[in-house]
């Protein structure tokens, strides 16, 4: 479970033509973004219990892409996004989902973070 940022494609592939810099801060945008949502994801789970809170981790920067969601300990986070079938009780336990509606409530944020940085990066 997580959520890919792959960035501003038409800005990131502009700046991509200014070499070692551009990858740089292209990767801190990235970084920096995605620890912005990543707190926005822990503030919207739903139990709190504060171990699925502790597990919301944000991936290194990788081909140009991170990834934020529950690490193996966290697993259950899967669960309440999508709902179960809990055998025990015999009934199908609705989602509850967390990741999803921070990411789509902080979209806009998530791209002023990038744009911030790569402007700052680039000395704009």
């Amino acid at each position: 479970m997580g959520i890919k940022l792959e960035g501003m494609d038409e800005l990131l592939k502009q700046i991509d033509s200014l070499g070692l810099k551009a990858e740089q801060t292209k990767n801190k945008a990235l970084e920096e973004a995605g620890d912005f949502l990543k707190e926005k994801i822990k503030a919207n789970v739903p139990i709190r219990t504060g171990n699925l809170q502790k597990n919301i981790v944000r991936s290194e920067v990788k081909d140009g892409k991170i990834e934020i969601g529950a690490s193996p300990d966290g697993f259950y986070g899967y669960f309440l996004e999508f709902g179960f079938f809990n055998k025990r009780v015999k009934r199908r336990i609705p989602p509850r989902p967390f990741v999803g509606p921070a990411f789509e409530a902080n979209k806009k944020a998530i791209r002023d973070k990038m744009a911030t940085v790569i402007k700052r990066g680039l000395g704009l």
